[in-house]
């Protein structure tokens, strides 16, 4: 992969961490008219993706007047100051696509990318009064902060609105999920399936229903990670134990407002199966018995013997109960079943 320069990394990753912009479009009579808008990215394009009700007043604009804007910005902390958030503000044409006729390729195409984003969107795909909306950008201005501002043109913007992560990589974790469906009782609950993976420099989670690419959520800490860069003891100190779960909730707030609710929790590798069994066995792992579980881990870490508790030995085990146990803690799950 070619280097990458730093306002062009921020700038995508801008795009990844943000869900929704402000769309802009002139009415009829000449007036701007600000909305908000959720949006996606499709590679295949590189597109941005809009979905919006036909009765919506920002709909009939851009259909009559195809010249958008849209801005897209990092959100306000609280008591930080705002004058240097980054920001882009995309200058596009809209096309408003229709599911049958010339427009289905790219109908289906925007459909993948937008419910790869908002699975949470699927029933509203199927609802007459909604379209999609391809947006083609003809122009940015990135701001990334005070004094650091550019114009791109369209071919400087274009590889940038590619979505974070390869079509291979979405494929895959499609075929994933579908392998994983294929293990469930049928007929299953119409709902969606979080898999869950934890690996020793990232976890991830997968987020869909087997039908279309899954949504993908990672966090940049994994078992050995983790360990290596807080741990000082093996097994870990109390208070190695307690900066750990204060990195996992830090980036595990940033998962919470991204993730559909009510989705059911799946795990599948050799790690989670070895915590399910420490935990007592069998299929399901309950938020109680992890709990109990990571107990054990932190009898250890107050001086217990491991083989006292039966735990395997290493920093690998300790670390993924801890970020197990704060994955379904956050994120309201109360169980997690293997496949």
């Amino acid at each position: 992969m070619a280097h990458e320069s730093r306002l062009d990394g921020e700038l995508r990753q801008l795009l990844a961490d943000c869900r929704v912009a402000a769309l802009g479009t002139c009415t009829d009579s000449g007036d701007p008219f600000v909305s908000m808008v959720p949006f996606a990215l499709a590679a295949d394009g590189p597109w941005g993706v809009l979905h919006v009700s036909a009765l919506a007043a920002h709909t009939r604009h851009l259909q009559a007047r195809s010249a958008v804007s849209l801005l897209i910005t990092q959100p306000e902390v609280a008591g930080e100051p705002v004058h240097d958030l980054q920001r882009l503000t995309l200058q596009a044409e809209a096309q408003v696509l229709q599911p049958e006729g010339p427009d289905h390729a790219d109908w289906q195409l925007c459909r993948s990318a937008y419910l790869s984003r908002f699975p949470e969107a699927a029933p509203m795909t199927g609802l007459g009064d909604f379209r999609f909306v391809r947006l083609k950008p003809t122009r940015g201005r990135h701001i990334a902060g005070f004094g650091a501002a550019r114009t791109l043109e369209a071919e400087q913007l274009l590889p940038l609105l590619r979505p974070l992560g390869s079509s291979y990589e979405a494929d895959a974790g499609l075929r994933r999920l579908q392998a994983l469906l294929q293990t469930l009782p049928t007929p299953r609950p119409p709902r969606l399936i979080s898999l869950l993976q934890l690996g020793s420099q990232r976890c991830q989670v997968l987020v869909g229903d087997g039908e279309q690419a899954p949504l993908t959520l990672e966090w940049p800490l994994g078992t050995l990670s983790l360990a290596e860069r807080l741990w000082r003891h093996e097994p870990p100190r109390p208070a190695e134990l307690e900066a750990a779960i204060a990195e996992v909730e830090d980036e595990l707030m940033r998962l919470v407002p991204r993730l559909p609710v009510g989705t059911a929790l799946h795990g599948a590798d050799p790690l989670l199966r070895q915590i399910v069994e420490q935990a007592g066995g069998g299929n399901t792992l309950s938020l109680d018995a992890l709990e109990r579980l990571f107990n054990r881990v932190c009898a250890v870490s107050e001086g217990r013997p491991a083989a006292t508790e039966g735990l395997p030995e290493g920093p690998a085990f300790a670390a993924g109960v801890l970020i197990l146990r704060e994955f379904m803690h956050h994120l309201s799950f109360d169980a997690l079943t293997l496949a």
